[in-house]
């Protein structure tokens, strides 16, 4: 009778001790059988089956995981955004440069713009139409006809007004010898563009 008890109670440890090791597995995976219960803060994640069975392989408790997630949105998202919206603005650059003839008169036009627009515009609507290429050319189109003193070449681009520009044009006989007064105002008013009434 003596070992019949000894033997219950051996029985009754193991058991007990089995019973431990269940309950210890079932905390560490959280509930492994039926996955994560995660909430998705944002509209761009998913629940990722290949991710949740790592986070489990990890031990990973569900606020372990969730928090995975959270991060996700809050920091992964944003910086996939910036990305890709800077690699639009790159895309966007490249075609005003092409569309306007390079890059150093792209920049010429940008800098005219951005004179005449602080002048001629609420900042709002230029930071609007500033964003885009149809809106640079908007604004390029406005600035030209309402200020003619951006000079347009015959069967092209227009002809971008810059100091050195100026000076060459100085330089040109029609300015200094023959005093053709067309061409020298041409050249007062792009400095007049440039630098103000001054």
């Amino acid at each position: 009778m003596e070992n019949k008890k000894q033997e219950i109670k051996n029985v009754m440890e193991k058991s007990s001790a089995l019973e431990n090791d269940v309950l210890d597995l079932a905390l560490k995976t959280d509930g492994a059988e039926k996955g994560y219960e995660i909430v998705l803060h944002s509209e761009f994640l998913t629940i990722d089956e290949e991710v949740n069975k790592r986070l489990k392989q990890a031990g990973f408790t569900n606020e372990q995981a969730q928090l995975v997630y959270d991060l996700a949105a809050e920091i992964m998202i944003p910086k996939i955004k910036e990305v890709v919206d800077e690699f639009k603005l790159y895309k966007e650059l490249a075609k005003l440069e092409n569309y306007f003839g390079g890059e150093e008169r792209f920049d010429e036009i940008a800098r005219q713009i951005s004179l005449w627009a602080e002048k001629n515009l609420p900042e709002d609507v230029y930071k609007s139409l500033n964003s885009s290429f149809y809106g640079v050319i908007a604004l390029y189109n406005m600035m030209t006809s309402d200020e003619p003193k951006v000079m347009e070449k015959s069967g092209g681009a227009p002809d971008v007004i810059t100091e050195k520009k100026l000076k060459e044009m100085m330089q040109d006989p029609k300015y200094w010898r023959d005093n053709d007064k067309d061409f020298i105002k041409k050249v007062n008013d792009g400095f007049k563009y440039l630098y103000g009434d001054e």
